[in-house]
């Protein structure tokens, strides 16, 4: 095959090395979700999620893969129809020929994936995998407050300030020593609590659990699911590229393999103000 393109199959070795499906969550469905893996691969579009309007900008592209973090499938479907959202996501895929890769939790574990970004944008020093690799600590190179930090952070991610909340005893008070799990990961705070951190950067968090960590004397900056997991797409750009290029793939706008950013995508909230 010529090295302006490549197949399908070949590409899930890659995409397999950037983030490894054997590291995902036993309740995912990452991986190889629709298409044809003898299929040859010449453009690709790169999402967060796979919504409707990324599915319909991939197929204006004229796309031949949608490679996103979030999937189409979790639960097994009993049909392929019109009649519901899965159904009608897959049948646009299919009928326009465009196969759909899904790295989800096997890139938030992953080295340099998802949480090892966000420590990064942060400016943070090299982190430590926490929960099972599924988060990550840091600590500050000076303490910073609650609320400073929660700005910096929304800078950072390039999200208005008015979209993140804070669940903290003191939101003067000082943090030194951060975890992270983009997308929700509320469920980690006891792990957080046992490796010494005193804030918790995620999004999705519930009410009863953000009481319980202002109790607790533990802060929680809930900087949204979109918020904290949109670095995605350009992360997964770079590694894809370098990865291509290192191979021995021509990786162009002009010829050779074109990867593309979806512009369609937004937060599904909106302020009312």
């Amino acid at each position: 095959m010529s090295r302006n393109m490549i197949s399908m199959s070949d590409l899930i070795g890659i995409l397999d090395d950037i983030s490894p499906e054997m590291n995902s969550e036993e309740w995912d469905n990452g991986g190889f979700l629709v298409g044809r893996s003898d299929k040859s691969i010449g453009k690709i579009m790169i999402a967060l999620e796979p919504a409707l309007s990324v599915i319909d900008e991939a197929i204006a592209f004229g796309a031949d893969l949608l490679l996103v973090h979030h999937p189409v499938i979790f639960a097994p479907l009993s049909s392929v129809t019109s009649e519901s959202l899965r159904g009608e996501k897959v049948l646009r895929l299919a009928e326009n020929s465009i196969a759909l890769y899904a790295a989800h939790t096997s890139f938030d574990t992953a080295i340099g994936g998802n949480n090892d970004y966000l420590i990064e944008l942060l400016g943070l020093p090299k982190s430590q995998d926490i929960a099972g690799g599924i988060g990550r600590t840091a600590e500050l190179a000076e303490p910073r407050s609650v609320k400073d930090f929660a700005k910096f952070i929304a800078e950072r991610l390039d999200i208005p300030a008015s979209e993140m909340r804070i669940s903290s005893p003191d939101i003067t008070g000082k943090l030194h020593k951060i975890a992270v799990c983009t997308g929700a990961g509320g469920d980690i705070i006891d792990e957080a609590i046992s490796e010494g951190c005193d804030c918790l950067i995620t999004g999705d968090m519930r009410y009863h659990a953000a009481l319980d960590a202002v109790e607790r004397d533990f802060t929680v900056i809930d900087a949204g699911h979109f918020g904290t997991e949109k670095i995605f797409s350009d992360n997964m750009m770079k590694k894809l590229m370098s990865a291509l290029t290192h191979k021995g793939y021509n990786v162009s706008s002009d010829e050779g393999i074109c990867i593309k950013l979806a512009e369609s995508e937004h937060s599904p909230f909106a302020p009312i103000l």
